[in-house]
């Protein structure tokens, strides 16, 4: 089967452990999951489906994104800390798996429509009902970039 991969996801996490070795607080260490979805969301994606290709993004990201991915996964570090330590509940396998399983069968029965692909996502979602929290990140001012 042929894959595909977001190069920027490799050095995303490459970028953060980086940091992660720097990090006085272990409370860090625990979030890297939230670290990386904050900072990918910053980021262009740059995907590839080839070794070739995947050589050529990166060379491309470390060339004309590197500040950028910096910046993001500095900015990332930033928010987590300023959020609340009382957690969202996680999105894990299951969930995600239950997402998949439901969508589909709606897709086959033509139940789904490409407009209402969130609400129908965001309604299998377990209720939280919690203010935003680690992995709902509010927004916090982003530094300039330097």
């Amino acid at each position: 089967m042929k894959m595909y991969v977001n190069v920027m996801e490799l050095l995303i996490e490459q970028e953060i452990i980086t940091r992660l070795k720097e990090e006085p607080d272990d409370h860090m260490k625990r979030e890297v999951v939230s670290l990386m979805a904050y900072s990918l969301n910053r980021v262009p994606p740059l995907y590839a489906c080839s070794v070739k290709g995947v050589k050529s993004q990166i060379q491309r990201a470390k060339k004309d994104y590197k500040s950028h991915i910096e910046n993001a996964v500095r900015w990332a570090f930033s928010a987590v800390k300023k959020a609340p330590n009382n957690p969202s509940p996680g999105l894990t396998r299951e969930i995600y798996q239950q997402i998949l399983s439901d969508t589909r069968k709606a897709r086959k029965t033509g139940d789904l429509s490409p407009i209402d692909l969130p609400e129908l996502i965001d309604s299998m979602l377990p209720e939280d009902e919690s203010e935003p929290t680690q992995g709902q990140f509010m927004e916090v001012d982003e530094p300039a970039a330097a």
